[in-house]
């Protein structure tokens, strides 16, 4: 079986098509920026007001920005991910109307010191966790901190389709009556069917299906998409999931990756994972942009997703300066709560890593219980 990025969504759930209703915080929506886009909405900033966001982001996040007229200003991070402070003390005060803080890949930035700093300026703070629904930082939500919020779980859970927006206390907000997505379920079922067929045999897959391209910016930019409500049943199921087993199950895959790469020469993005984290993928740096390809098309090879993330904003791409120096080396290795932690754990050690891949290891599959 293949490493994937989430567990299965089960065929039939896409025949139900009944849109979530929540008339509370946090609203649902199909995707996170859609969740986004209502949200910067309800902040209501004056048009051309400037926010600053972190230069390694996802389109989508400053897609939706500007769409609501917003102007964006990025600001360079620090090795852990983490916004250079300084930097954003020599932003006037008066130049900026928010501040987007990430929670990148599930790990909990410092949610209280953003939510502070943001006070003590004057700026609404918009605060995305997008990849970690679940995680908690004292004790309280991910999510919550900001004058609004976002989650994306369907990123990491078995629903169809699910963006969450977490409004503050105080803020007006009125949720929108929107349609479901539809179904599509001829070409899904055939994808379906495909996948697992060529699953079933890890090689003939390797030899049927290039590696995705992940080494190229141009190669996954998101389609526009409509404004859709979460489904009912993908709603229910999320609100039902047990958080808290949830994040141990996904921290122990992630120390089983961290353990098995950092012997094989990539270094952890975040080398000590805080207890509420809800890891996404397990991130890790490799040397240069040639040994990032080495290791996409080794697990390509193996069935297992190791991808790239994010797609850079245009304009950060043009730069060419440190988000994309940081994006060359960056590899996320996937993890989900349907793995079982041993059977990753005993297949990794009959593999060989990118840098060596004996022939016999080459053919080697893994098998993990999904």
């Amino acid at each position: 079986m293949r490493v994937t990025r989430k567990p299965d969504v089960a065929w039939r759930h896409y025949l139900r098509t009944a849109p979530c209703q929540r008339s509370a915080s946090p609203f649902a929506f199909s995707h996170g920026r859609t969740a986004l886009t209502y949200g910067v909405r309800a902040l209501g900033l004056r048009p051309g007001a400037t926010v600053l966001c972190p230069d390694f982001i996802c389109e989508t996040v400053t897609e939706s920005l500007e769409r609501a007229g917003l102007r964006v200003r990025f600001h360079a991070l620090g090795e852990d991910l983490g916004p250079d402070w300084s930097a954003l003390d020599r932003v006037p005060r008066a130049d900026a109307a928010a501040l987007v803080m990430v929670h990148y890949f599930g790990v909990p930035q410092d949610a209280p010191r953003y939510r502070a700093y943001c006070d003590e300026r004057g700026w609404r703070l918009i605060e995305d966790n997008a990849h970690g629904h679940g995680a908690v930082v004292d004790e309280r939500e991910a999510g919550t901190f900001g004058d609004i919020g976002i989650a994306s779980p369907y990123k990491s859970f078995p629903i169809r389709n699910g963006g969450l927006l977490y409004v503050r206390p105080g803020t007006a907000f009125s949720s929108p009556q929107l349609p479901c997505q539809p179904v599509g379920l001829p070409v899904r079922l055939a994808r379906a069917a495909l996948r697992t067929a060529l699953d079933a045999h890890l090689p003939l897959r390797a030899a049927l299906r290039p590696c995705p391209p992940y080494g190229s910016q141009a190669a996954f930019r998101d389609q526009a998409i409509r404004e859709w409500a979460m489904d009912a049943w993908s709603c229910d199921e999320l609100f039902r999931a047990d958080l808290v087993a949830l994040r141990a199950r996904r921290q122990a895959l992630y120390r089983i990756w961290q353990g098995w790469t950092s012997r094989h020469g990539l270094v952890p993005v975040f080398p000590a994972l805080p207890a509420g984290a809800m890891p996404l993928v397990y991130p890790a740096r490799s040397t240069s942009a040639k040994a990032s390809e080495r290791w996409f098309r080794w697990g390509h090879r193996h069935g297992i997703d190791v991808h790239s993330w994010p797609t850079l904003p245009e304009s950060v791409v043009r730069e060419d300066g440190p988000a994309m120096r940081r994006w060359e080396r960056l590899l996320c290795f996937p993890l989900h709560q349907g793995l079982d932690p041993a059977r990753l754990e005993a297949a990794l050690l009959a593999l060989a890593p990118a840098a060596a891949a004996p022939a016999a290891a080459a053919d080697a599959e893994l098998m993990v219980r999904t």
